[in-house]
């Protein structure tokens, strides 16, 4: 996780290079692989805030990642977080749930086509949910 923020500051200190901007195009599907955490989203809007020309791919990626983790049909992508020693699997589906939604929320997803159709279906489902914490989040 310190390499993202590693990541983050090299593509800030080399803006203006086009080798950059192509070794992140190929790096990130294996940096979206890592699964949702907060140090992902502050290191991807570092990015794409330095390089804008990055954020419709980054929208893209990280988009697929946080519909892998709120949609109940699809397999949930690796933890938010190592699992700490006796935490069961449940509660390790709701911390991903809670960082998806908080990483909904906070990135820049304006003008991303798949933003609205997400949140009405499937966003939209967690303001009925038992958990106090998602429907808050």
């Amino acid at each position: 996780t310190e390499a993202l923020g590693c990541l983050a500051k090299i593509v800030r200190a080399c803006a203006g290079s086009e080798a950059v901007q192509l070794y992140l195009q190929e790096m990130l599907p294996s940096i979206c692989s890592l699964g949702l955490s907060a140090k992902l989203g502050q290191a991807l809007t570092d990015i794409t805030t330095a390089l804008p020309s990055t954020l419709k791919e980054v929208q893209k990626r990280l988009m697929e990642v946080i519909h892998q983790t709120l949609a109940p049909e699809r397999p949930a992508c690796p933890p938010a977080k190592e699992r700490k020693r006796g935490q069961d699997a449940a509660s390790t589906e709701l911390d991903d749930k809670l960082v998806a939604l908080e990483m909904l929320a906070s990135f820049s997803f304006r003008d991303h086509a798949c933003l609205v159709a997400l949140v009405r279906g499937t966003v939209v489902e967690y303001l009925k949910d038992g958990s106090p914490q998602l429907r808050k989040t």
